[in-house]
């Protein structure tokens, strides 16, 4: 199970003092259902009690995907989600051919 905490709050007490009580519900709900949180994912914020954070960005259209082409931050916050979630390291995959690799030879440039 992974909890996600959206911040978007203004004053900065209050972002913090909500994200926390958010993660204290969901904590006691996965408790009621005999279930552990696996990882604690912040966005728009960060929580003490977060695993990895995702920063907030100006980009809010789709054309504007990908983000992270534009923000070292917020692709470092997807990148240690897509981590925790699929319990990998991105800097393994990344130096790895990948799914395309095996075909590459077979596709022209």
């Amino acid at each position: 199970v992974f909890v996600v905490v959206d911040e978007r709050e203004v004053d900065e007490e209050a972002e913090h003092a909500r994200g926390a009580d958010a993660v204290g519900r969901l904590s006691a709900r996965a408790a009621d259902i005999d279930t552990d949180i696996d990882a604690v994912v912040s966005t728009f914020g960060a929580l003490d009690d977060a695993d990895v954070v995702v920063p907030e960005t100006e980009a809010t259209a789709l054309a504007d995907a990908p983000a992270c082409r534009e923000d070292a931050e917020l692709a470092a916050g997807v990148a240690a989600v897509a981590e925790v979630l699929l319990d990998i390291e991105i800097d393994a995959v990344a130096a790895t051919d990948g799914v395309l690799g095996s075909v590459s030879e077979y596709v022209r440039r």
